[in-house]
């Protein structure tokens, strides 16, 4: 145990019956300033201490009869206020997380003594503030949770000489301070199980199973499930287990609870719920205790908080919250902090006068206990006329934009700490008009349906820049009028809602992005299917 005010480890014995402890002889042992983190290796020989005032590391080895513990050598130097530390399975390489200096050092292990040894090229990097680290079961990967930028560095071990080659970063919550790793041996799989259809004029959802090897759609019994008058657009929460339809010309929200073993939807007590003015494009918080919708005619955002027992909806307090002109899609960020708003008005010619009409992008913080919503400064940001849709990547720190207009596809970096956005480039379709835009769940290649042109473009994106680049072959051939896309959570599959011919399917080449259509495409929905959405089961 860590004594950081006492500048001590205090050890005991473990009663095997009852688990109680009793002091080992001669403990509290002695340490540097500040412990504040203990390791035990994986043989239990050794024992490692981050001090974080005196930014070094202990080394002891453990009497294995009385659990005694004796130095090993000097304290070994670490970065500025070390604070976590973590010892990779096979017990080689020793990693720890230092607070003050953003880094993470790196040290290989003496098998017979226990003691550190520097590995070239460490520290590496972190995020700032990191506060923890893990190694995960396999040794071959370790993250790294950093408190002030709100995000986890990933990073690739080398298993021969324990040097880091940093990953993707994650966002999380704010405040995030610690991380644990499950100590399966199974790898985590994402299988998709059902995908819901909104369909504008028939004014009902067709439902359907996904094949989770070919991604076929088979229509699920009872579909089509009726819904309001004019339903735009269709979202799932991230349990898979309530589906909530905006409804554009009743102003309305239809929510059905979807049964788990059938993907049938049942429309739950109270629905639909009151929304504002022609409502579009939803989304649902990653939490899933939070449904944000954009009423197009009202230029205001509903907010609601989401019953996690019966999937029914209460207005938070504050709703609806000031958009732009004309807000036609929401988008949440993976953390759950942060949401933003297409905007579709103010276009005049292809112009965007803000002083006319405000335009672009709304972006506002989220309140993690209320769900109430903030608008960001310098919200709404400029983006062009006429924006459609708009999608955050899986690392939450980017936000893509399809443009009508201008037929280009705008990319904006997200300030990790307030949420603003900043645009760091703009990639034109060919001749036609974006009309709506999805990043698979790898974040490796971005999709943008063109509804002129009747197909849909694929593009990679850059791992560190996220600038878009169209693949070969791109673009792909959908039906007409593609309105609506989006990826599987396994990221196996795309499907895209056609207003003049059902749901296209396609399987996506994990390496390239390319798209071959899946054999029974496209699949039969109501008339002008015009939004979609999957669910999928992680286990």
């Amino acid at each position: 145990m860590a004594n950081r005010d006492s500048n001590s480890i205090s050890a005991f014995t473990i009663d095997p019956s009852t688990g109680a402890l009793t002091p080992v002889s001669g403990s509290p042992f002695p340490t540097e300033a500040g412990p504040v983190w203990v390791t035990v290796h994986p043989t239990g020989k050794s024992l490692y201490a981050a001090n974080v005032f005196s930014n070094n590391v202990t080394v002891y080895s453990i009497t294995g009869t009385t659990g005694a513990l004796t130095p090993v050598g000097a304290p070994v130097a670490t970065g500025l206020a070390p604070i976590s530390v973590a010892v990779t399975p096979s017990g080689k390489f020793a990693y720890i997380a230092n607070h003050d200096s953003n880094d993470v050092s790196a040290y290989s292990i003496d098998t017979t003594t226990g003691a550190l040894t520097p590995v070239a090229g460490s520290p590496f990097p972190a995020g700032t503030t990191p506060e923890s680290v893990v190694v995960d079961v396999s040794g071959k990967f370790a993250y790294v949770v950093n408190l002030a930028t709100n995000d986890v560095s990933v990073y690739a071990i080398d298993l021969s000489t324990g040097s880091q080659t940093p990953g993707a970063t994650v966002r999380t919550r704010g405040g995030s301070l610690s991380i644990a790793m499950g100590n399966g041996s199974a790898p985590v799989s994402y299988t998709p199980k059902f995908a819901y259809v909104a369909n504008l004029t028939s004014n009902n959802v067709s439902a359907y199973t996904i094949d989770a090897i070919s991604g076929d759609l088979t229509a699920v019994v009872g579909s089509p499930f009726s819904a309001g008058p004019g339903p735009f657009g269709v979202v799932v929460d991230s349990s898979g287990k309530f589906a909530y339809v905006a409804n554009q010309n009743a102003n309305n929200i239809s929510a059905y609870s979807i049964n788990l073993t059938t993907g049938a939807l049942t429309s739950v007590l109270g629905s639909p719920f009151a929304a504002g003015s022609q409502p579009a494009r939803p989304a649902v918080d990653p939490s899933g205790r939070f449904l944000y919708v954009p009423n197009y005619a009202s230029n205001s955002v509903s907010a609601y908080a989401v019953d996690a027992t019966t999937g029914a909806l209460t207005p938070i307090s504050g709703s609806p919250y000031p958009a732009a002109n004309e807000p036609v899609s929401v988008a949440v960020d993976p953390s759950g902090r942060f949401a933003y708003v297409a905007n579709q008005g103010g276009a005049a010619f292809g112009v965007c006068d803000p002083s006319v009409s405000p335009c672009g992008l709304s972006a506002y913080t989220i309140d993690p206990v209320t769900g109430t919503l903030t608008q960001i400064a310098g919200s709404p940001f400029p983006a062009g006329p006429e924006l459609s849709d708009l999608a955050v990547d899986s690392s939450g720190k980017f936000v893509y934009v399809a443009n009508q207009t201008t037929n280009t596809t705008f990319e904006f970096a997200i300030n990790a700490a307030t949420g603003a956005l900043t645009q760091t480039g703009a990639t034109p379709l060919l001749p036609g008009a974006g009309v709506a835009v999805t990043v698979e769940p790898s974040g490796r290649f971005a999709y943008v349906t063109d509804g002129s042109n009747h197909n849909v473009a694929v593009y990679s994106i850059d791992p560190m820049t996220r600038a878009l680049t169209q693949i070969a072959g791109s673009p792909f051939s959908t039906g007409l009028v593609p309105f609506s896309v989006t990826a599987d959570l396994s990221g196996k599959f795309l499907y895209v809602a056609s207003q003049g011919d059902g749901v296209s399917g396609y399987t996506i080449d994990p390496s390239t992005g390319v798209l071959t259509p899946l054999t029974a495409s496209p699949f039969a929905a109501g008339t002008s299917p015009i939004a979609v959405a999957t669910t999928g089961k992680i286990q």
